[in-house]
């Protein structure tokens, strides 16, 4: 049965990495898909590796599990993607960051300031364009995202975070939670209520708050994974006004702007490199009867079925970066649905393998008798926070049933 499952899969992949057609629902014409990576974007794949080989240094990547911040390397990978990565297609885009986790360099921190930089591109002010764009593009300034809020969660809109307008500025009070990397940011790009006497998605304010404003307070919230997130409270903040993005109580359009590319489906997770370590592991490691552990048929399938998730995954990030590509409208259920399949695969992968290890894979990377470096306590421990970070997994499937399958709304508005 297992031999028939993966046997379709394989006939599957094969089919998708030579193209496909798929029906565009505007036009009623099927397109034709191309999972292929183009000549171009391989060429381009041999720059990044270049880059990274030289600018990535050793000490970070004996550090990576702890997501370190070397403002150096921020600021050169900040560089190289405004030299470099700018005007390039989806495709190239798409290789840049199967490249960055090929070298185990987390970006997840980088990626706010990126998408507040193109946020601001797009609805900016002129002033806001010409003082905070190319800091944000030159990696002066590092962006944390001040969004969620303890009795809010993930519904953004019930934001409590005030702002009140006294003369040219905002007084800001409140608090917000998971801000993550707050700690080495310059900036938080906050979203706070400016009008209770309106619908709560219509009294809504975004402003930029520089981390070392007055009433400003970091504190850490360590969580299940090695590095940490944030609590970050305001109390009487004044922030100027040319410091806001977008109208007073326009908040709601401009986070539908920023968030449509935190939620664009790239790759987000450790996925392939589990899949690497997990094979590696099982063919040096002794089995019963002195076998290898990787014969025993249940840890083969184990490792099967994690690899054909990722190349789904692979595939799912494929088809977002050619329909960009390409001028394909976007079905709006790809971005979320290439998020929630991979951080889910990952989640499931993790406990899996952890499992196989067994006792051993308790034993963290920096103590003596740890496994494969570390990596499945890792990724064990890194994948509850993979589900939540960029779209919990509960809101990207409302998403999904919304927006893609059309079924009625479950949240109250």
């Amino acid at each position: 049965m297992l031999q028939k499952l993966y046997g379709q899969h394989s006939q599957f992949l094969a089919r998708c990495k030579g193209g496909g057609r798929l029906p565009n629902e505007a036009s009623g014409v099927e397109e034709p898909v191309e999972f292929s990576i183009p000549p171009h974007a391989a060429e381009f794949r041999e720059e990044v590796r270049a880059f990274f080989a030289e600018a990535y240094p050793a000490q970070l990547r004996g550090r990576r599990f702890e997501r370190p911040h070397d403002r150096a390397f921020f600021k050169a990978v900040s560089r190289w993607q405004q030299e470099h990565l700018a005007n390039r297609d989806a495709y190239e885009v798409t290789v840049f960051y199967q490249e960055a986790a090929r070298w185990g360099i987390d970006l997840t921190n980088y990626a706010p300031t990126r998408m507040i930089a193109e946020t601001l591109d797009q609805v900016g002010t002129e002033r806001q364009k010409a003082e905070f764009v190319p800091h944000l593009r030159d990696g002066d300034y590092l962006i944390a995202l001040g969004l969620t809020e303890p009795e809010a969660g993930s519904d953004l809109a019930s934001a409590r975070t005030r702002a009140v307008r006294d003369g040219d500025q905002w007084i800001i009070n409140g608090q917000k939670i998971y801000t993550s990397n707050a700690q080495h940011a310059t900036h938080v790009f906050l979203l706070t209520r400016t009008n209770l006497e309106v619908p709560k998605h219509k009294g809504l304010t975004v402003f930029l708050v520089p981390i070392d404003a007055p009433g400003v307070e970091v504190r850490p919230v360590h969580t299940l994974a090695y590095h940490h997130t944030n609590m970050t409270f305001y109390t009487d903040v004044p922030v100027p006004d040319w410091y806001r993005v977008g109208e007073a109580d326009g908040g709601w359009d401009i986070m539908k702007v920023a968030l449509s590319r935190e939620q664009s489906g790239e790759g987000s997770t450790d996925l392939g490199e589990l899949v690497r370590q997990a094979t590696l592991w099982a063919e040096e490691a002794d089995g019963p009867g002195g076998s290898r552990t990787i014969d025993d048929p249940a840890v083969r399938e184990r490792i099967a079925r994690a690899a054909i998730d990722l190349e789904v995954a692979s595939l799912l990030a494929q088809r977002s970066a050619w329909a960009t590509a390409n001028g394909v409208p976007k079905d709006p259920g790809w971005g979320p649905g290439s998020k929630l399949f991979e951080t889910e695969a990952y989640a499931r992968a993790a406990a899996g393998f952890f499992s196989m290890v067994g006792p051993a894979a308790v034993i963290p990377f920096e103590e003596q008798g740890s496994v494969s470096g570390g990596w499945f306590n890792y990724c064990f421990r890194d994948s509850p926070v993979r589900l939540i970070g960029g779209g919990v997994s509960e809101v990207m499937r409302e998403i999904i049933a919304e927006r893609r399958l059309g079924l009625p709304r479950t949240r109250p508005k």
